[in-house]
C-alpha cells in the first residue's frame, strides 16, 4: 500500500484541478483557440481584447438590472465589486480579520460585500446594528466607514493611495492604538 503524504494529496488536487480545467476548455473551443492567441500576445493587448469587452457586458448587464445607465456612479461602483470581488472580499477579511480574530471572519466579509453591493445596487441602508444573533456582521465601525473604506479601496485600486491611506490614518489607527493599549495592560 502506498504511504499517504503530501505529494501524494498534492498530485490527488492536482488531478482533480487539470481535469475541472481540461472539462472547461473542451467546453468552450473556440474561445479557448481565440484565448490562446491572445495569451500570446502582451498582457496590454489581452486586458484590452478580452477584459475590457467582458467589463463593459457585465456593466450594461448590471446598468439594465439597475435601470441607470452604464456610467452612473453607482453602477460602477456595483461594477467594481463585480469584476474585483476577490480584490474587496480580501481586504474587507483583513481587517476584520485583525480586529476580532478569524472565528466567522470570511462570513463578516461576505456580509460586507453584500450589503455593499445592495447599498449600490438598490440604495438599501447597511444595518451595523448588532444583537446576539449577529455572528456575521463586524462589531467595529459605522456604515458609513465601511463605505468610505470601499470608496478608498477603489481608488487605491487605480493607484490613488492618498485617500486609502488617510482612511487607514482616521479609522485604523486609532483601533490598533487601543489593541495595542488593550495588550500592554494585561501584560502589565
Amino acid at each position: 500500500m502506498k504511504k499517504i503524504n503530501k505529494k501524494v494529496i498534492g498530485n490527488i488536487f492536482n488531478g482533480i484541478l487539470n481535469a475541472s480545467q481540461k472539462e472547461t476548455l473542451e467546453k468552450f473551443p473556440e474561445l479557448s483557440k481565440s484565448l490562446l492567441n491572445i495569451v500570446n500576445e502582451s498582457p496590454e493587448d489581452f486586458n484590452l481584447d478580452v477584459f475590457y469587452p467582458l467589463d463593459g457586458v457585465i456593466r450594461d448587464l448590471i446598468a439594465k438590472k439597475m435601470g441607470k445607465t452604464a456610467y452612473d456612479k453607482d453602477v460602477s461602483s456595483v461594477v467594481f465589486i463585480y469584476t474585483n470581488y476577490n480584490y474587496i472580499e480580501n481586504h474587507l477579511l483583513k481587517f476584520v480579520t485583525l480586529r476580532e480574530g478569524s472565528g466567522c471572519s470570511a462570513d463578516k466579509s461576505r456580509w460586507l460585500v453584500d450589503a455593499l453591493t445592495h447599498y449600490y445596487m438598490k440604495g438599501t441602508s447597511i444595518d451595523m446594528t448588532i444583537d446576539d444573533k449577529c455572528y456575521w456582521k463586524p462589531h467595529f465601525w459605522t456604515a458609513e466607514q465601511w463605505i468610505e473604506l470601499f470608496e478608498t479601496l477603489k481608488h487605491f485600486y487605480y493607484g490613488d493611495f492618498n485617500k486609502y491611506m488617510l482612511f487607514l490614518q482616521k479609522n485604523w489607527l486609532p483601533l490598533l492604538l487601543e489593541k495595542e493599549n488593550e495588550k500592554n495592560s494585561k501584560n502589565n
